[in-house]
């Protein structure tokens, strides 16, 4: 999940973006441009990089509470209590 929410946040990031800059950059400023680090964005080793990191801090944040849910029986885990 957290690979996906990286790879989803990026996307959604830049269309933010995008959308502020219509909204409020180029009325403000006509001479304004907005530019992309294509570049940047191309390179997959980074993308790849900040994926991965992503997913490793996910497992990490889910072995906690993991190893306590596997330690409770299944009609406790279903009681009211």
């Amino acid at each position: 999940m957290s690979a996906v929410a990286a790879l989803l946040g990026t996307v959604i990031g830049i269309g933010f973006a995008w959308v502020a800059y219509r909204t409020f950059i180029k009325p403000a400023l006509s001479g304004a441009t907005m530019r992309f680090p294509v570049p940047s964005l191309v390179r997959v080793v980074r993308v790849v990089r900040v994926v991965r990191v992503a997913g490793m801090a996910g497992l990490l944040a889910c072995v906690l509470p993991a190893r306590r849910a596997a330690r409770v029986t299944p009609a406790f885990g279903l009681s009211l209590d």
